[in-house]
């Protein structure tokens, strides 16, 4: 029972707002790219963000093609981190990018104007699953992420994708009004992602209707309760974050 309510409480919040389940051929760009960084204790914040604000200058004036945005965790823990990410691009586009990276000296310039304020430093890139995704920001951009996290049951992960590729299209087909977006995370413990957006706080909102109610609307009570009780048992435990996007951190957006 306790993981059939996870399941439907998981899918809920979710999808009121990825899993790579095939390759990427024919597909459009779906690598992101992000980049966690832990301030030095003896840094401030607001010396930290100016060094920040030196090198996004500084990476725009060689010719960066990439719009890095900058991300902070307003829920949790790491709330003195600081994710600078760029999507979306192909596995090809990141070698010509790491040469571009190489013939402009990227790395001694991060060193010289940010590197020397950050304690730690990693990186991942994130497969997003475009097919079972829908993420329209349009002009008003989400100035929040919510992102849950699954540690996914090995043995249920077939079922697992099975599932997130149902509802998702139910969702798409039926017309579901959120925005949400399933990837996996590469370079980490290749967890199974889902992020929400929000333009503000009052957009977390629950709405009138549950997913598992719009679900049960057209595709009935039986299905829908079987379907999420496959997903609930398809991951150990999840936990969630809400990031805040930092317009004055980042880059000029591509859209």
């Amino acid at each position: 029972m306790k993981k059939t309510t996870t399941g439907l409480l998981a899918l809920t919040a979710l999808l009121c707002a990825p899993l790579a389940l095939a390759d990427n051929h024919a597909k459009p760009p779906n690598i992101a790219s992000t980049w966690k960084l832990t301030p030095r204790a003896d840094v401030g914040s607001a010396a930290f963000e100016e060094a920040i604000k030196t090198h996004m200058a500084w990476r725009m004036e060689q010719g960066d093609t990439r719009s890095w945005q900058v991300y902070t965790v307003t829920t949790g823990g790491d709330r003195g981190d600081y994710y600078v990410r760029a999507c979306c691009f192909s596995w090809a586009d990141q070698d010509a990018y790491e040469k571009w990276g190489y013939d402009n000296k990227v790395g001694a310039g991060y060193e010289e104007q940010l590197g020397i304020h950050v304690e730690d430093l990693s990186h991942t890139f994130q497969v997003i699953d475009t097919e079972n995704s829908h993420w329209e920001e349009g002009e008003n951009p989400f100035y929040y992420v919510g992102v849950t996290q699954f540690t996914p049951n090995p043995a249920k992960q077939m079922q697992t994708g099975q599932t997130v590729s149902k509802m998702s299209q139910l969702a798409i087909d039926k017309g579901w009004d959120s925005n949400w977006a399933w990837y996996t995370v590469l370079g980490g413990e290749d967890n199974l992602m889902l992020a929400s957006g929000f333009r503000n706080y009052a957009d977390m909102e629950p709405p009138e209707q549950s997913f598992y109610e719009f679900a049960a609307e057209h595709m009935g009570e039986e299905d829908a309760m079987e379907t999420m009780e496959d997903f609930g048992e398809g991951f150990w435990t999840s936990t969630y974050k809400i990031y805040r996007w930092r317009e004055d951190l980042s880059m000029p957006r591509d859209d």
